[in-house]
């Protein structure tokens, strides 16, 4: 049984002129079980596989031919037989074409091809340390060597001092495996550089569109049912004290929300880094807890405000904070704009921080703006729980209530 391992894992080939291309590259073979790491394997490409098999098949043929119309030693035959085939076997498993190669001397030595069969060692070296693992490489190499030795002392296939001439072309077939196996794993590296820039760059793209949905959502949303609950009330008002200063609210909050979109369009255009609340970034939670006790007020509610004169928290604790008081704000507007009572807490206890914000329905009084799709409060706990803080939304008793706790160290 075998364990294919495909891109992504340390020991995947790239491309080279003897792998396969596409994912044929990117394969690695493992057999289970022990010697996992020493049967392990990269096989031969396609092509590669077939130009050997062609190479084997030709020689096989004309040995054949050579055999049949001369009087050659038919055991020589077979010999040479043999190891072509143990080098055709390299086509598709080169641990056991390595191993049969490397043993194969035990029964070829004082015979007549012993001195071919050293050569074929040397030749397909290369083969050897392009497509085996490093173990096996370098006992193929010292096994060449201590054969090419034994038949210089006790053969007379090869000429004298033949065996160095013999390693010398083994080392020179070796390197060229090796340094074609060192390209494989520098294109593979590149492939891999490759696949995680993509990933990351999508990661990346992902996140810039959640960060303008939210800012969508957080900022201009509101400014937005601000500018339609006080343009819904002009209707209603007779004081023309009242309906100039929903005129005045209407204005100020459709002229927050142009600035807003103008500053997001930059972001899209590349042409600023800044998010579209930088203004208001260095705004504390407090500041924009009195900003919503406004606005709830002058749409008709009674605000319950129970909020420290100042609060020091972290830059992503305030941020994280006012996202959450602006949404409960704007879900009040949209939802529950008739709701007589809006209770706003604030509460630093030892180690953390709560923001409650409930609101009592407002018994069809009020004119709601949109359905409710659950967005807004997905976006809070995942920011909440980001910090590693609390998030909590339900009825208690007659208010529907939004908590989040976030600690502060």
């Amino acid at each position: 049984m075998s364990e294919v391992h495909r891109r992504g894992d340390t020991r995947v080939g790239g491309p080279s002129s003897l792998t396969e291309p596409g994912d044929s590259l990117d394969v690695v073979v493992e057999p289970r079980g022990s010697w996992r790491d020493f049967w392990s394997f990269t096989p031969l490409n396609k092509y590669g596989r077939i130009a050997l098999a062609a190479i084997v098949g030709v020689a096989l043929l004309s040995n054949a031919v050579i055999t049949l119309s001369s009087e050659s030693d038919l055991a020589k035959a077979l010999a040479e037989i043999g190891l072509l085939v143990a080098v055709g076997t390299f086509a598709w498993r080169p641990p056991a074409a390595a191993v049969a190669m490397a043993f194969a001397g035990f029964f070829l030595m004082n015979t007549p091809v012993s001195g071919p069969y050293v050569l074929a060692l040397a030749v397909v070296a290369g083969l050897v340390v392009l497509t085996c693992r490093p173990r096996l490489s370098a006992g193929y190499l010292v096994a060449l060597v201590g054969w090419a030795v034994v038949v210089d002392i006790t053969g007379d296939t090869l000429a004298e001092g033949a065996a160095f001439g013999i390693v010398a072309v083994g080392l020179a077939s070796a390197g060229v495996g090796w340094a074609l196996r060192s390209s494989k794993h520098r294109e593979e590296a590149l492939a891999a550089d490759v696949d995680r820039l993509t990933i990351e760059a999508a990661r990346a793209i992902r996140e810039e569109r959640d960060r303008i949905a939210d800012e969508l959502h957080n900022i201009i949303a509101h400014d937005i049912t601000i500018v339609v609950m006080h343009a819904r009330t002009l209707e209603l008002l007779d004081d023309s004290a009242e309906r100039k200063h929903s005129t005045e609210v209407i204005i100020t909050a459709a002229s927050q929300a142009l600035t807003d979109i103008r500053r997001m369009l930059h972001i899209a255009h590349g042409t600023t880094t800044s998010s579209p609340d930088a203004d208001a970034g260095d705004e504390a939670i407090v500041d924009t807890l009195r900003s919503i006790r406004q606005e709830l007020t002058d749409l008709g509610a009674r605000v319950e405000f129970s909020v420290p004169e100042q609060l020091t928290v972290s830059n992503a604790i305030n941020a994280t904070l006012r996202h959450v008081a602006r949404e409960c704000a704007t879900n009040i507007m949209k939802h529950a704009p008739g709701s007589p009572a809006v209770r706003v807490s604030l509460v630093e206890a030892t180690g953390t921080v709560s923001l409650t914000i409930a609101n009592a329905p407002d018994h069809g009084r009020g004119r709601r703006s949109g359905a409710a799709t659950g967005y807004g409060l997905d976006r809070m706990a995942h920011r909440v729980t980001l910090l590693g803080g609390t998030f909590e939304t339900g009825m208690k008793g007659t208010y529907w209530v939004v908590s989040a706790t976030v600690p502060v160290s």
